[in-house]
């Protein structure tokens, strides 16, 4: 019993960090004629909509979590939190002809990814901080919970072709994803309870769930995916639209990895769970080889299985106005699937072009893991040929106290020739 609320602290206490909008777009890194480009980007990014970034501290620092500390959190009905390290380069070129097409080119990218998210409501966190005392009598919904965290490296290979006519600019790319992973854990509880006694004599618990993991020190666990996306860029309205779908896929777990599917109902006598997470051992993620020993041979299923990657949708408007100091102005909204999220991400930005060299951006975000979360973007073009991106959210989670923990930092050079 307490070993699986031990999984659950150990894949909540990983180190937090999320989706942002800014550097997602691969259409905008391409080059429009003939020529070469390449691109750096490196992306950290912390979502959540329930915890406050005195908690997310203390977690990632295995420090004591006092009950204080624990209440102080603005929770919702369903939680989310979100986590997202990408450091990637990728490279560009559009020669004279393609495969005996012109305007066409191919793309060639290298990433390294880690990413975590999880959904879960509010009775699964009180047990989990709390323990059961306050259940005496009643049931805890601990349904609808998804945990799942991925670390793997990425090649992509693709092409991209620009259509032109007197009016408009259409512009398509697709790649094609080659993943090894390194470590994957995916835990789904689509229905469970737990029901404490009056007197607290006793606990009735029902548990459906999955469970799938790898976790070695190779990466060695094959996946593959797809990334598309298309652009349609109006030049006597200035307005561009674009739509892309990123890393649609699966991952083909083998090789000694673990698949459990759970569908039981126990009844326990004597047993208390409280106040598991003020304990710095399990706080901080620690898990005993023997017991995840037991819990992977009690339920092992040799046979192979395939895993549906958490995809990103993005469509986004981008109005530009010429030779003005409110240069642009841009709204949309992304989504990511297979992660429980009940909304999409809704953003607006609106760029003040300083000069020709610089230029920059104040806007916000809302819904998907987090609440509001405003961003300040900057660009600065060194010349025609070398362009720094910058990106910083969100104030409000340092300069109001308890409010959700949310920060981006995002970074990318371009360079084209």
């Amino acid at each position: 019993m307490r070993q699986l609320f031990f999984i659950l602290i150990f894949l909540i206490s990983t180190k937090l960090i999320a989706q942002n909008t800014w550097g997602q777009n691969s259409l905008i890194e391409t080059t429009d004629t003939i020529g070469y480009s390449v691109c750096f980007n490196s992306l950290y990014t912390t979502q959540t909509n329930g915890f406050n970034k005195k908690f997310i501290q203390a977690v990632n620092q295995s420090q004591y979590l006092s009950d204080d500390l624990k209440t102080s959190n603005p929770l919702k009905a369903y939680n989310y939190l979100f986590y997202n390290l990408n450091e990637e380069i990728s490279f560009y070129h559009m020669p004279d002809s393609l495969l005996s097409m012109e305007k066409t080119g191919y793309h060639v990218g290298i990433s390294y990814k880690q990413l975590f998210t999880s959904a879960f409501n509010n009775d699964l966190f009180n047990i989990i901080a709390f323990g059961n005392k306050m259940f005496a009598g009643k049931d805890a919904d601990l349904s609808q919970s998804l945990f799942q965290y991925y670390d793997y490296g990425t090649l992509s290979l693709g092409l991209y072709k620009v259509f032109e006519d007197e009016n408009t600019i259409t512009k398509a790319i697709f790649d094609f994803n080659v993943h090894a992973f390194k470590d994957i854990q995916y835990l789904y509880i689509p229905n469970a309870s737990l029901y404490t006694a009056d007197d607290g004599s006793y606990i009735n618990f029902k548990l459906r769930g999955t469970y799938q993991a790898k976790n070695n020190h190779s990466f060695d666990t094959p996946g593959i995916s797809f990334n598309a996306g298309i652009s349609l860029y109006n030049k006597s309205s200035h307005t561009l639209f674009s739509f892309q779908v990123k890393q649609l896929g699966v991952a083909f777990l083998i090789n000694q990895s673990y698949h459990a599917t759970i569908d039981t109902m126990v009844h326990y006598e004597g047993i208390q769970i409280d106040n598991i997470i003020s304990n710095p051992q399990y706080n901080a993620g620690i898990l005993s080889n023997d017991s995840l020993s037991q819990l992977y041979n009690n339920h092992m299923d040799t046979n192979s299985s395939v895993l549906t990657l958490p995809e990103t949708m993005m469509f986004s408007i981008h109005h530009l106005f010429e030779h003005k100091i409110f240069s642009d102005l841009q709204l949309g909204l992304s989504y990511q699937f297979h992660t429980k999220q009940k909304s999409p991400e809704f953003f607006i930005s609106q760029s003040i072009k300083i000069n020709s060299k610089i230029k920059f951006a104040i806007g916000s975000s809302y819904g998907g893991y987090n609440s509001l979360s405003p961003f300040i973007y900057a660009e600065f073009r060194f010349n025609t040929h070398n362009i720094l991106h910058f990106n910083f959210a969100n104030p409000l989670s340092y300069l109001i106290k308890d409010y959700p923990y949310n920060t981006t930092l995002f970074l990318s050079f371009r360079r084209y020739w």
